[in-house]
């Protein structure tokens, strides 16, 4: 199979926008990254679309080692998921407005 491509001066901006903090992302040691410089911007080489990507990708199977189960909602929580299901309105310009909880007072 072949593929046709454009080349291209740009295909967008430097991508990610700004650079990512790693030491915020929980990463663990065992996982190799496609890209172990994703964090830091840099142009996009290549922009594929899905229909060649699995090809690319190839006829394996991409399973989960695990299957999180979903974890037990703290009291607070459900409070704050509730203040949001009764605090969301839909302004007349299509726009949501939320009522944001706060724990302690802004004074």
């Amino acid at each position: 199979e072949s593929v046709s491509c454009h080349v291209v001066p740009r295909i967008t901006q430097l991508i990610p926008t700004t650079k990512v903090d790693v030491s915020t992302l929980n990463i663990p040691p065992h996982i190799t990254l496609a890209d172990p410089n994703f964090h830091i911007p840099a142009p996009v080489d290549m922009l594929l679309g899905a229909d060649i990507f699995w090809t690319i990708l190839g006829s394996q199977n991409i399973s989960l080692e695990t299957v999180a189960t979903r974890k037990q909602i703290s009291k607070e929580e459900l409070e704050c998921e509730q203040s949001f299901i009764n605090n969301t309105i839909r302004l007349p310009d299509g726009r949501f407005e939320v009522t944001i909880p706060l724990k302690e007072s802004p004074d």
